[in-house]
């Protein structure tokens, strides 16, 4: 396992979702950069293996990534972990993946696939999904509104990422919006305390504040027909 660059997925929650090729990666490559070095040290704790952990993330680029190009040059290998699930889908990953696809091409880049929080939601949100766009992280500020307004007047379904202090707001958008829209709402998915809404907006945002605990989410916003003009 020489000179390569393995993108393994890992758990989103529950560690036991840690694939076996996954493990068998992790405990042989030269080092890990994760984009959180505590959460990647928890499953090295439950495999059972010690590791050079390296943190990769939008803040610690630049001289870090030059020195793990040229590492990889000279035949190590290296696994990148994002903070939970696949790397590289809303998170700096993929920049690395750019970099070694163009400066070192000797390098193989080898996906190990696994846990996906999108992909989690969408296997059971129950919606028609021959067709549908992703989001990722939405924006905090610049352009939030604009990609929703986008979101809801696109008839086919759409996936993101929300936190706890903005999903009531994303909500009420689509209560404003697109009120016979269905939504799936999922929460600390694969965690103890994983709940699922599926429903109208209104009920959706109803038994959110209904449930005094708070998690990270995931929202698919159901398949629309003809749109009414958006509210500013």
């Amino acid at each position: 396992m020489s000179s390569t660059l393995y993108i393994v997925a890992t758990p989103i929650g529950n560690l036991d979702d840690l694939s076996v090729r996954a493990k068998e990666t992790l405990a042989h490559v030269s080092a890990i950069l994760a984009e959180d070095t505590r959460e990647a040290a928890k499953i090295l704790t439950h495999i059972g293996a010690q590791k050079e952990l390296i943190r990769y993330d939008e803040h610690t680029r630049g001289a870090r990534e030059d020195a793990i190009i040229g590492r990889l040059r000279k035949g190590e290998s290296f696994a990148l972990v994002a903070d939970r699930g696949t790397p590289n889908i809303a998170d700096p990953g993929g920049r690395l993946v750019e970099r070694v696809y163009r400066e070192c091409p000797e390098v193989k880049v080898v996906p190990i696939p696994g846990p996906s929080a999108m992909a989690t939601a969408l296997s059971v949100c129950g919606f028609p999904l021959q067709q549908y766009t992703g989001y990722g992280f939405l924006p905090l500020k610049n352009g939030r509104q604009t990609i929703l307004k986008n979101m809801v007047a696109d008839e086919r379904p759409a996936v993101f990422f929300e936190s706890p202090h903005r999903v009531e707001k994303v909500l009420q958008f689509f209560i404003d919006n697109c009120p016979e829209r269905e939504v799936f709402v999922a929460r600390e998915l694969t965690k103890t305390f994983e709940h699922l809404y599926r429903g109208k907006p209104a009920d959706a945002l109803a038994a959110l504040r209904d449930d005094a605990v708070k998690g990270e989410f995931t929202v698919v916003l159901g398949p629309g027909g003809s749109q009414k003009a958006l509210k500013p």
